[in-house]
This record gives structure tokens, sequence and C-alpha cells, in this order.
């Protein structure tokens, strides 16, 4: 390796190492912001509260369906459908 090579090789490994600590710096953000406004320490807890939350949506999505229906099946006529 003469040289040439190895400062370029330096300058490479200290692009990484700056990149790496701007990525470890952004996750231990995006880990705070998770924390404070959801009150999740992990990424795995973050992902079961999004399967939670997705599926009271869908059952909230379900209540809102049927209270339509009914309200469509009660005064439908008098909404001209």
């Amino acid at each position: 390796m003469d040289l040439k090579q190895f400062t370029r090789l330096k300058n490479r490994l200290a692009t990484l190492e700056r990149e790496t600590s701007q990525a470890e710096g952004r996750l231990e953000q995006l880990m705070k912001e998770l924390k404070e406004k959801y009150g999740v320490d992990s990424i795995e807890a973050a992902v079961g509260l999004i399967a939670e939350m997705k599926k009271e949506a869908e059952e909230q999505e379900e209540v809102y369906n049927t209270s339509m229906e009914e309200l469509m099946d009660s005064f439908g006529d008098l909404l001209g459908r």
C-alpha cells in the first residue's frame, strides 16, 4: 500500500466514523422522542405499540361503519338516500 492509497483509506475511515456518529446521534434523538411521546424504550416496544394502535383504529372504523349503517337505515329517507 502506497502513501496515496493509505491517505484515501484514512479519509474514507474518517468519513465513515463521522457518518456513524451522526447516525447514532439521530437514533438517540428518535429514541428520546419515542420515550417522551409514546412511553416506549425500544424499537420492539414501538412496533408493539403500532400494532395495538392499528388494531384499535380498525376496531373504531368498524364501530363507525356500523353506526353509519344504522343511521342511514333509520334516517336515510330523510337524507334523500
